[in-house]
């Protein structure tokens, strides 16, 4: 799955941002049956092709680059932050996108009640 971004706070109005992601869902372990069916836990995980350290602007509320490029470690080191932030971003989109649909659907069926037509329930 790709996310255009991914962003933490690591400072006192510090940020860290990474970009293009692409986020790989993982398994949970198996561990009950049969042990040939039985396998361990697969983590997710993200990679990205671009970090940088922003600010946000006390005067406009718009991020400020401090820094493009950055040395790969430096959001190694906050790799578990990131994925979880990209995790709960999907989580996010994903209720979203559920309300809107249920919310478009119960209009649908208002409207078929109020001006005839055929309800599915």
């Amino acid at each position: 799955m790709n996310i255009s971004q991914v962003e933490i706070e690591i400072g006192d109005n510090l940020y860290l941002r990474i970009s293009d992601v692409t986020l790989t869902a993982g398994r949970p372990a198996r561990i009950s049956g049969r042990p040939e069916d039985c396998y361990p836990e697969d983590p997710a995980e993200i990679e990205w092709k671009y970090q940088h350290l922003i600010r946000y602007s006390k005067y406009n509320g718009k991020p400020v680059e401090l820094s493009s490029g950055l040395d790969d470690n430096v959001a190694n080191d906050y790799y578990d932050e990131l994925l979880d932030q990209a995790l709960e971003n999907v989580a996010e989109e994903h209720s979203s996108r559920m309300i809107e649909k249920y919310e478009n659907d119960l209009l649908d069926k208002t409207e078929r009640i109020l001006f005839g037509g055929n309800v599915k329930c």
